[in-house]
């Protein structure tokens, strides 16, 4: 009766009746199991209880202001806790996704642009359920504020997916003035306008992954290799050049008398994997458009047990063989530019610093630079075994092939201008080697440009679009166009 607000009743109290005696006795006794079963039972029976025995009824708004946030005796179950135990797993299923989903934007080494499209759709759609879930209840305003939570989360994740993006505006301008500065081409061809443009990235997806076609032909450059390593070694199997030729739709602006220009392209893979097909399509096809010709190189590895030396001659012998065979192939033989990627960026910074009369320009994207640097790095896809095969052993047994095939070591004021482009989250190769040499070409008064991109991690390849390619393309066509202009030799 506490509970329901109705005052108790003494179990020793006497009723007063007109009956006498032991009748008087034995309705207290009454009275008193009434209320005992009072305790057990619902309050519609013990008001029928009370009635009987002739207990005055307690008003009816003290049951229902007694005690509140209870109905009839029983409390109400707290809604917010029924809800957030209801959605918890979905909301742990989208915290969960949420992280790789945002990762693979940029990470695009790891997971290609149509699966991070469709992580953030099973992210959006179970964020969206969550929200209406908890915040949406029954009635004439359900809709309403189903629609409120869309556009709320909507907002939301479109903010924090391009939050990266909104953080490489800034840098971008930089890289702009950095660029007019250091590189002051006075013609281009069709030059892209800004370093970068949201609006392409944000549409860039629905154009499809960058596919380069075949190659026009292979050539081999190196028929029997050397065997510098140990039995058992590597094949000694011939070494190919893939030859890319412009787009028959261009209109070659870029042909002078003596032939087009062209990218020799070295592939990354740690020294250790990887092939000449493994190269950046989009950047490629790109200046295929523009009348460049492409060449794509082929190296010996460290996992046929090759290393740092017939690595070097390879590239060194494909350039020379480029140049060689430039008028058969269209190319203009002093218009010929350098692009590495990672462990191919080092090949193509190391080639143009040995043979710098060979190169025009250099293009290192996010390339090791520094071995010792690389070798004992803590970021947490660092792989130093793969300096250790290079050079055929630890700092400490192979100390001078560290000191040799570090690229600083080599720099002059004769070298080459570059451009160099590395992600500031690279857990690869971190950022502090690009920023060595970036040092180094400093103090040698060599021309160069280091562009930093926030949250980019190692290789930009595959998303259509990304802030990388928007970047190595604006800024590659601004040096070649420069270097070109300061050594053209024909018109």
């Amino acid at each position: 009766f506490l509970e329901s607000g109705i005052p108790s009743v003494p179990r020793q109290m006497s009723i007063q009746h007109p009956s006498s005696g032991s009748e008087e006795l034995t309705e207290a006794s009454t009275a008193s199991e009434a209320i005992d079963s009072c305790e057990l039972n619902a309050i519609d029976s013990c008001e029928l209880n009370k009635l009987i025995i002739g207990l005055p009824r307690a008003p009816t708004d003290l049951v229902d202001k007694a005690a509140p946030g209870s109905q009839g005796g029983t409390p109400r179950a707290n809604p917010w806790r029924q809800y957030f135990l209801k959605v918890l797993p979905l909301l742990l299923i989208s915290a969960a996704m949420f992280p790789p989903a945002l990762r693979s934007l940029f990470v695009v080494d790891d997971v290609n642009a149509p699966a991070f499209f469709v992580a953030v759709l099973l992210m959006t759609c179970t964020v969206l359920g969550i929200f209406c879930k908890a915040f949406c209840f029954k009635g004439s305003a359900a809709a309403w504020c189903c629609t409120a939570s869309i556009l709320r989360i909507l907002g939301l994740s479109a903010l924090m997916l391009s939050w990266p993006v909104l953080q490489s505006l800034q840098p971008s301008q930089a890289l702009e003035h950095e660029m007019s500065k250091t590189f002051p081409a006075q013609s281009l061809d069709r030059p892209s306008l800004h370093s970068f443009d949201i609006g392409r990235w944000m549409v860039g997806w629905m154009s499809g992954a960058c596919v380069l076609r075949r190659p026009s032909e292979t050539l081999v450059f190196k028929s029997k290799p050397s065997l510098s390593c140990p039995s058992p070694c590597g094949s000694a199997r011939p070494l190919h050049l893939d030859i890319y030729q412009p787009h028959p739709d261009v209109s070659y602006l870029s042909r002078n008398s003596c032939g087009l220009p062209a990218i020799y392209f070295i592939h990354g893979g740690w020294w250790w994997n990887g092939d000449r097909t493994w190269k950046n399509s989009c950047y490629s096809e790109h200046f295929l458009r523009r009348g460049y010709v492409v060449a794509s190189v082929q190296y010996r590895l460290t996992q046929d047990s090759y290393h740092a030396p017939d690595a070097v001659a390879d590239v060194v012998d494909g350039l020379e063989f480029l140049r060689a065979h430039a008028r058969d192939l269209g190319v203009d033989q002093d218009r010929i530019v350098v692009v590495g990627e990672s462990a191919g960026g080092h090949l193509a910074v190391m080639v143009s610093l040995l043979r710098p009369a060979l190169v025009r320009a250099v293009v290192d994207l996010w390339g090791i630079q520094d071995m010792l640097l690389g070798h004992r790095a803590s970021i947490a896809r660092n792989w130093p075994e793969a300096y250790e095969k290079f050079c055929s052993g630890t700092p400490r047994t192979a100390g001078q092939c560290y000191h040799n095939m570090t690229t600083t070591s080599h720099v002059t004021s004769a070298s080459p201008p570059m451009l160099l482009i590395h992600g500031k989250a690279d857990d690869v190769v971190g950022v502090e080697h690009s920023q060595r040499l970036a040092a180094s070409l400093s103090n040698a008064k060599v021309a160069h440009v280091l562009a930093v991109a926030p949250m980019q991690q190692h290789g930009c390849w595959g998303i259509r679009e990304g802030v990388c390619i928007q970047w190595a393309v604006y800024a590659s066509e601004r040096l070649f166009a420069w270097a070109f202009e300061n050594s053209a030799s024909c018109t």
